[in-house]
């Protein structure tokens, strides 16, 4: 898992700044819609800034934690070296479950969402 998000964090590291500047646009339509829309529940402005800055939120987070390689620990390094890099994988593995258990939750909010906001698109 942490070498497929390695990789990933690899591949979208030169698209750091857009996908920063995307997220902030997305949370600013999300807040805007929240104080300054029409005040309907199911607003489709609302709904596509919140998913939007969601997603954009986990590829942020992705490019953040995994950018960089893990040390691995090695037979000659000293007790307290190894298990500095062992509670670091540990955290790593802590911070890739949770990006996943959020784009996973993401996913199930945008397929449920999806059609309420093309519907309301739609007429």
């Amino acid at each position: 898992m942490l070498g497929f998000y390695y990789r990933l964090a690899l591949r979208l590291r030169p698209f750091t700044s857009v996908i920063g500047v995307l997220f902030a646009l997305a949370l600013g339509v999300f807040i805007w819609s929240i104080f300054f829309a029409s005040g309907r529940e199911n607003d489709p402005i609302m709904l596509l800034g919140l998913l939007t800055s969601l997603w954009l939120l986990s590829l942020l987070v992705v490019i953040s934690w995994f950018v960089n390689p893990i040390a691995l620990p090695v037979a000659g390094d000293r007790l307290l070296v190894r298990l500095r890099k062992r509670l670091v994988i540990g955290f790593q593995l802590i911070v890739a479950l949770a990006v996943t258990a959020l784009c996973v939750a993401v996913l199930f909010a945008t397929a449920r969402l999806l059609p309420l906001v093309v519907r309301e698109f739609a007429g």
